[in-house]
């Protein structure tokens, strides 16, 4: 076998092996930043229901807020204006 014809066939290995390397890596990194998306996306998800939790609750508390104040200001009312 003359060579040329081994030099050529021994870049071509050299050739598809760094290749090969190069894509198993972009497959790792990919597989890497997927999982990273799905873990940020659950966090996000439980945030935004921590959120809305939060945000009933403070809806919860405001309304009951407004009803003492109202409840107060009723009883007031009424024994001033019964004496």
């Amino acid at each position: 076998m003359p060579l040329a014809i081994i030099i050529r066939e021994l870049v071509q290995f050299i050739l598809f092996s760094v290749i090969a390397t190069a894509k198993e890596k972009q497959d790792d990194l990919l597989h890497f930043k997927d999982s990273k998306i799905r873990d940020l996306k659950q966090r996000l998800a439980k945030q935004k229901e921590n959120h809305q939790k939060q945000m009933e609750e403070a809806s919860i508390q405001l309304q009951q807020e407004a009803y003492i104040a109202k409840m107060l200001t009723g009883d007031k009312g009424q024994k001033t204006g019964q004496t």
